[in-house]
């Protein structure tokens, strides 16, 4: 069994109104048992500002309710994460691209099954005290380096995002030409933003600007993952991390668990090419990267990791995608379970292919239960009863759950 869950599986979907449309630049997190999709575009049906769920155990997709409309409109190439049971999704851009970008930040409660806008968080009264008490607003270190209290990011679409130390990191990203350098701050504690600006020696390493990169948390650091500018994309001989304690940027030499980059034609690569659109996923002391673009390759299907103890890359080339693919979105649930939705191919296609691929062998407590549900749904009896007559432990058998019970605020 660990064979099989150690190779890239397509799980099979249902079509119909209760599954997703083929979609391009949305956004995916995940928690133990689902996973959640956001936004996203098709040109038959433009931009999606919904939120769709995935059981992972009874692989049924759900809709999840926006009963007061406040659901981001601005949905392509926007940022999302989790913390606890609620989801955070920042920018984005509408269609056409680059012509309504956002710069407000959202909240969705799985619990309340609502949106809330944290946009405005920051009172009124905050920003009228700033005129009078302008040193309550600005730290400035000795070093010249500053944090600027109650400024929020510019409207963008493509920055990264993460999380770390009940905070929202969010990075860089563009206008349409213009791409910003900025890192900011959003606090859940006093849910007011901080922009970082840094002196003239910390600057030396801090990362240039760019767009549809990835930001992955690991050991307090947040670490840039490629992404690009019109004409340039971001290779991974070195990587650039944000120091949290220092507050430092911070770029290390990458290797390959097989030596040097290859210099001559023909010889297999060693390094991960620059690529944008591409997917990443952090888990345990690894990050994990699928596809993406390259101006001179064009669309990837490649899969690699990068241990970030040892600074090293490595090519699975038994997990390769089985087709080249870009804007698409990936997720990790908490037991090491990641799983890659959507995007767009070289024929120029948007797909609503759901893929799965375990990171780590998964606990025989998890085989076994994996197991006990294969064969239930596969008889049509995946159900409470049944499992509650198979002594299964109470905890999983809440996994089962597809209703969606709203409670009210």
């Amino acid at each position: 069994m660990f064979a099989e869950c150690h190779n890239l599986r397509k799980v099979p979907m249902v079509s119909g109104p209760c599954t997703p449309r083929p979609r391009s630049g949305h956004r995916m997190c995940a928690d133990d048992n689902c996973i959640y999709i956001f936004g996203g575009f098709n040109p038959a049906f433009k931009t999606f500002n919904e939120l769709w769920r995935f059981n992972t155990t009874t692989e049924k997709w759900s809709l999840l309710p926006d009963d007061d409309g406040l659901a981001p409109k601005s949905c392509a190439s926007s940022s999302m994460v989790m913390l606890g049971s609620n989801l955070f999704v920042f920018g984005g851009t509408g269609y056409p691209f680059a012509k309504t970008n956002s710069n407000e930040l959202f909240m969705y409660s799985l619990k309340m099954k609502r949106w809330f806008n944290l946009t405005d968080t920051s009172s009124l009264a905050n920003r009228q005290d700033f005129a009078k008490h302008p040193k309550d607003f600005i730290k400035t270190k000795q070093c010249g380096c500053q944090k600027f209290y109650d400024r929020q990011p510019v409207p963008k679409y493509g920055q990264g995002m993460a999380t770390a130390h009940q905070k929202i990191y969010i990075h860089s990203g563009t206008q349409g030409e213009e791409f910003t350098k900025e890192l900011h701050s959003f606090s859940l504690k006093t849910f007011r933003w901080t922009e970082y600006e840094f002196c003239f020696e910390h600057t030396r390493n801090a990362p240039q600007p760019r767009y549809r990169h990835e930001l992955a948390s690991i050991d307090n650091r947040l670490y840039v993952l490629g992404g690009a500018l019109l004409n340039e994309t971001f290779n991974f001989d070195q990587l650039t991390s944000f120091n949290l304690q220092t507050r430092k940027w911070e770029q290390e030499a990458c290797q390959s668990n097989k030596g040097s980059s290859p210099t001559t034609p023909g010889e297999s690569r060693q390094l991960p090419v620059g690529r944008k659109a591409h997917t990443c996923v952090s888990y345990k002391n690894k990050i994990y990267m699928c596809g993406g673009y390259n101006a001179v390759e064009g669309m990837l299907d490649d899969f690699w990791s990068f241990n970030v103890n040892t600074k090293e890359w490595k090519q699975h080339k038994n997990r390769t995608f089985p087709y080249p693919v870009q804007f698409h979105s990936s997720a990790v649930t908490s037991y090491g379970c990641m799983y890659i939705h959507g995007g767009l191919t070289t024929k120029g296609n948007r797909v609503s292919d759901l893929h799965q691929l375990w990171l780590q062998v998964p606990t025989l407590t998890r085989m076994a239960w994996m197991k006990v549900v294969q064969q239930l749904r596969d008889n049509n009896q995946l159900t409470k009863e049944t499992l509650i007559k198979l002594k299964i432990p109470r905890h999983f058998i809440g996994f089962i759950d597809d209703k969606i019970d709203v409670i009210a605020a």
